[in-house]
């Protein structure tokens, strides 16, 4: 008999993960819009398109509906949203079906999405090179069973 994921993980609560095709999601370039960061700008990685095309979007992005415009926008994870967009031309050519971004709905003003875009941007910081090199090294470990 199937249990309740409350009961089977010991959850306080549970809140809806929905996903969506990336080429479905506003990423906001324009400078005026409170939720324009310059970082939606950057490079694509080769390393970070790999990565998703092999394993999909690990983390859920955020979105928000624009009540002014109808768009799907982006608040946290315009990275990973250009990066799938890349790994399902990929997967494409390779005859694999296109992934979709799982992402949380959040709800309220512009201004507060943006406070959340900065909070997410300010709290994360990247690991280390030997942070990086220790994870890889128990990564190539085989498992005691």
């Amino acid at each position: 008999m199937a249990k309740n994921s409350i009961d089977v993980y010991g959850a306080s609560g549970k809140t809806n993960v929905l996903s969506f095709e990336p080429e479905n999601l506003h990423l906001v370039t324009d400078k005026t819009h409170p939720l324009y960061d310059e970082r939606v700008h950057l490079p694509i990685e080769e390393g970070m398109v790999l990565n998703i095309a092999e394993l999909g979007v690990l983390e859920p992005i955020i979105v928000w509906k624009d009540p002014e415009t109808g768009l799907t926008c982006v608040v946290v994870g315009r990275q990973r949203v250009k990066h799938t967009l890349e790994a399902n031309k990929l997967r494409l050519k390779e005859g694999k079906d296109p992934l979709l971004v799982p992402g949380v709905v959040k709800r309220g003003s512009a201004n507060q999405m943006a406070k959340y875009m900065v909070s997410e941007n300010e709290i994360r910081r990247p690991d280390t090179p030997l942070g990086r090199a220790k994870k890889n090294v128990r990564r190539a470990r085989p498992r005691a069973r």
